[in-house]
């Protein structure tokens, strides 16, 4: 059972030869997959190197403050309000 067996490669270019619709759409269906992975990776990359390009050193002594909503309600009288949490990151942005 050898790679190079002359039986076996008659036999898939018979099978080939004899269902040409087939192993053209076959074909054309591992190169439309195969390039769009490609596409897809190389612009993938792309975004990631141009976004990491715009803020390189945007925020190398800086301080962000994002506040959140607890989602604990708090009612008196007729008003009515929501906790804040307030996170703080110091440092880089990413």
């Amino acid at each position: 059972m050898f790679i190079f067996d002359i039986d076996r490669w008659v036999e898939i270019w018979v099978t080939i030869t004899r269902n040409k619709t087939r192993s053209l759409l076959t074909g054309f269906g591992v190169f439309w997959g195969i390039l769009m992975l490609v596409i897809l990776l190389g612009s993938g990359n792309g975004f990631k190197n141009g976004v990491l390009k715009n803020v390189d050193g945007f925020s190398t002594n800086s301080a962000f403050f994002f506040s959140e909503r607890t989602g604990e309600k708090v009612c008196r009288n007729t008003r009515c309000a929501f906790f804040f949490s307030l996170t703080i990151k110091i440092g880089s942005f990413f």
